[in-house]
């Protein structure tokens, strides 16, 4: 009996199949490569999956009904993970494809020394006199010693190759290994192409390796968003699922980096050799195909700490296929490759203490002390991302990004001069500050009325809440105040417990640097005074943009700085914050608004 069928329709991307009866929403998107963020993974938490029911009838289910108002129901609202096909319908879907990613990191001068080198080679016909074979000729002409590791398509191909180009041509190694070889008039490079593989946005940078101009730079939302949005969310998606379509989204993601960065720079995909790529610990497992459940259940061991080096052709990457590409080394845990990428961009610090801190979703956190490296990461989950937030968002047009207060009301900025759609991070940070300093929630985070500002407290599901907006369309719940006020209570507790095992002060700092987008649009006044970070001299701060990347770009362009990588790991203690006696005591008074 053949199994009952629908067809579905997203539009307005005119994309359509049949599939099975009972099939969701989100699944179906899913097979046609139609982005719908579920930030929960899948799981009927976040309410986030929303998507508009054209033609066709959804019955609302349990958890709908839970997280959609009447209002929205009526108006054929549903939740994509949860809404199962049932008959033909039409979905009207708006896929979030634009990106406002920090691209730019402090790339300190290296000297030029890529793993990516040619060698320009002659080598003599052969005779009866002189007959060696082909490959020894190419080698002794480049100087390279060991045929080790040769890929079998170069040896397929070189005894034409090497007749046609008339027994002279370029030769491709990475690292002493022989991986192409070309004729002399065809080489516009070699390329490399740095990456940060980061959880919600990936940035690409391409470089000539021979003169190490940067030619090139890309940046898109990763494609994981569509089953969570924080790690955590992906693991228990890969855990149930199988990790394959996680991978695959990662490689697609990268491919489409490749593909734009190939365009825009006018050269071949097929003469980049190699990618240094940096990300956290979840992403790199997903991205090789690596299981990573072990990393979410006690003791949260990591598969491995690497470095690793893989080849783009088992990797399905589109770049040539033999090319190399070098994953940075795992510190520890949640402490991963984009840490170590950081590390590169602050060693040089010639300053006796100081603290480097991510702000995100793991919230890695870098004390140095007395020649050696602290490392911790916070859990501080995906609120500054804006999940789990009624009205969250990520930093986007139409997002608010800056809140403020001026004659007796409360102002916010929107990214692009557009119609307020939601809050990000930075606006979140501001609201904990301003709601705390016009008296409409106490320390403790409890929303409460206030003198003056009596018309921005309203309920919500019985609940009391805050009007961000005249409007009143997008508001901030308690549950919304709880999740920021978690969030910022676990990068503060880090913090300490870094500072105590160091037998620190904060006033012992020489400086503090914050990395990664988030970090570079925070007002430093309302971090310092809801207590993400500890009061200290505003001018010790500054923010370095996007680490992870500058420190992909150093180690593409030297292989010095990778042996450089090892040096300082071999300075550095892993923190398990949440097993230090006082994470806890740490961790409450930390919540507090103050």
């Amino acid at each position: 009996m053949q199994p009952v069928t629908f067809k579905i329709e997203f539009i307005p991307l005119a994309r359509s199949l049949h599939v099975a009866a009972g099939t969701t929403i989100l699944n179906a998107a899913r097979k046609l490569h139609v982005s719908i963020p579920a930030f929960c993974g899948s799981r009927g938490l976040c309410g986030k999956c929303r998507v508009t029911v054209e033609k066709g009838y959804f019955p609302p289910t349990v958890v709908e009904q839970s997280l959609l108002t009447a209002e929205e129901l009526k108006a054929g609202i549903r939740l994509a993970c949860e809404a199962k096909i049932a008959d033909h319908c039409t979905i009207r879907v708006t896929e979030d494809k634009e990106v406002l990613a920090l691209l730019e990191g402090q790339v300190h001068a290296v000297d030029l020394s890529p793993a990516v080198q040619v060698h320009r080679i002659k080598v003599p016909q052969p005779s009866l006199e002189e007959n060696s074979a082909d490959l020894k000729s190419v080698l002794n002409a480049a100087g390279i010693k060991t045929s080790f590791g040769i890929p079998l398509d170069f040896l397929q191909k070189l005894p034409h190759k090497l007749r046609e180009y008339e027994y002279s041509g370029s030769l491709i190694s990475v690292s002493g290994r022989v991986i192409d070889f070309l004729p002399n008039n065809s080489l516009k490079g070699p390329f490399g192409i740095a990456v940060d593989l980061g959880t919600t946005t990936i940035v690409g940078k391409l470089y000539n390796l021979v003169t190490g101009n940067l030619l090139a730079v890309s940046a898109m939302l990763n494609k994981q968003s569509d089953f969570g949005e924080d790690v955590i969310s992906r693991i228990s998606y890969a855990d149930k699922n199988g990790g394959e379509k996680l991978q695959l989204a990662a490689i697609e993601s990268i491919n489409t980096i490749l593909e734009n960065l190939s365009a825009s720079a006018e050269i071949l995909q097929d003469q980049i050799y190699e990618m240094t790529l940096a990300g956290n610990t979840v992403m790199l497992h997903l991205l090789l195909g690596v299981p990573a459940q072990f990393l979410a259940v006690y003791p949260f061991v990591p598969a491995f700490n690497g470095p690793v080096y893989e080849s783009a052709k088992t990797l399905g990457l589109k770049m040539n296929k033999n090319a190399r590409i070098y994953c940075f080394p795992v510190l520890g845990r949640y402490v991963g490759g984009d840490t170590a990428a950081l590390l590169l961009t602050l060693y040089r610090k010639t300053l006796h203490s100081w603290l480097a801190i991510d702000i995100g979703t793991n919230g890695e956190i870098v004390l140095f002390h007395d020649k050696k490296y602290y490392f911790c990461s916070a859990a501080a989950g995906p609120a500054f991302e804006g999940a789990h937030i009624k009205h969250g968002m990520r930093a986007m047009n139409g997002a608010i990004d800056h809140i403020f207060y001026h004659s007796g009301e409360i102002h916010y900025h929107v990214i692009g001069d557009k119609s307020p759609k939601g809050l990000c991070g930075s606006a979140l940070v501001d609201a904990m500050a301003v709601l705390h300093r016009t008296g409409l929630i106490n320390l403790s985070g409890a929303i409460q009325s206030a003198d003056g500002f009596e018309r921005y407290v309203g309920t919500h599901e019985n609940q009391p809440c805050i009007y961000m907006t005249q409007q009143k369309n997008i508001i901030l719940t308690q549950k919304d105040i709880r999740q920021i006020q978690l969030a910022k209570g676990a990068i503060a507790a880090g913090v300490e417990i870094l500072l105590r095992k160091t037998g620190l002060a904060v006033s012992d700092l020489n400086a503090v640097f914050l990395a990664g987008a988030f970090g570079q649009f925070l007002d430093i006044d309302n971090v310092m005074y809801i207590g993400l970070l500890p009061e200290m001299e505003r001018r010790k701060i500054h923010f370095i943009g996007n680490a992870a990347c500058a420190g992909a770009e150093m180690a593409l362009l030297s292989v010095d700085e990778r042996r450089t990588i090892q040096q300082l790991l071999d300075r550095a203690e892993y923190v398990e914050i949440a097993t230090d006696p006082a994470f806890l005591d740490i961790f409450t008074e930390k919540m507090f608004i103050h």
